[in-house]
């Protein structure tokens, strides 16, 4: 189980090129230049795509792990707070408390209501490990794959950042080198391939990995398990030449 933080950003996302804004709210106008458009065009990505990227948990999530892992801590005979924790709310219940609101989730590890100590350890890792195991099976369905994203093979520490920076876009379905994209946003006139003029066709991410006139035997599942060779692969095409020239590993010394 890969351990979640709620603040570390990798390197893939650093900049990435997509507008992050509460619900209901609205783009600025679109830039006078179709090929430059400004940060605030770029359409709101899906915040589980970029949950699962960061490999961090949504806020709600977090700060209810943390306060069930202290009611835990709390319920420890010793512990300076077990006495508030364990005094009765009264008869008036204005608000929640940590017991109303997290008792359930911590309940299955007490013994007589209490907290061993010898089980503190064990018990705030179990909470941690339900609480992320419960956060990833509540994600939206990558909009690429259409069902639950696979982890990104560890190859892709070794590329660029640049490189990094596209695949986590391409692998969002909001990548600013895609036609259908720059089409979305009012930056380009056309959601067309520019490869395909005698067969208009939409550049999605998945044209991008069928297009006839950049032939690959990729597919959209290998920006997940073989990102190193995705990234060669764009590394040559046409839509991708802003990239830096990619190195190549030194060649294995021979036996």
């Amino acid at each position: 189980m890969p351990i979640i933080s709620p603040l570390r950003l990798p390197p893939a996302l650093e900049s990435l090129n997509v507008w992050l804004a509460p619900p209901g709210a609205t783009r600025k106008k679109p830039s006078s230049s179709p090929t430059t458009p400004s940060f605030a065009q770029f359409s709101q990505a899906s915040l589980s795509h970029l949950h699962h990227e960061c490999k961090s948990l949504p806020v709600h999530d977090h700060l209810s792990l943390l306060c069930s892992q202290y009611l835990a801590s709390s319920l420890r005979p010793n512990h300076p707070s077990h006495s508030n924790v364990t005094t009765p709310p009264g008869p008036r219940k204005m608000k929640h408390t940590l017991q109303s609101r997290f008792h359930r989730t911590v309940d299955p590890y007490l013994t007589n209501g209490v907290l061993l100590p010898s089980d503190y350890k064990r018990t705030i890792s179990l909470l941690h490990t339900s609480a992320v195991t419960n956060s990833i099976n509540s994600l939206d369905p990558n909009p690429i794959l259409g069902h639950a994203p696979p982890e990104i093979d560890p190859s892709e520490v070794t590329l660029p950042k640049h490189y990094r920076t596209s695949l986590s876009q391409l692998r969002s379905s909001h990548c600013p080198k895609l036609m259908s994209y720059l089409h979305s946003i009012n930056a380009s006139l056309t959601p067309y391939c520019p490869s395909c003029p005698n067969d208009p066709t939409p550049e999605t991410v998945q044209h991008l990995f069928s297009c006839p006139n950049n032939p690959t035997t990729l597919s959209p599942i290998d920006m997940w398990s073989s990102p190193v060779r995705v990234a060669e692969f764009l590394s040559s095409h046409p839509n991708f030449t802003s990239l830096p020239p990619l190195q190549r590993p030194p060649p294995e010394p021979p036996p």
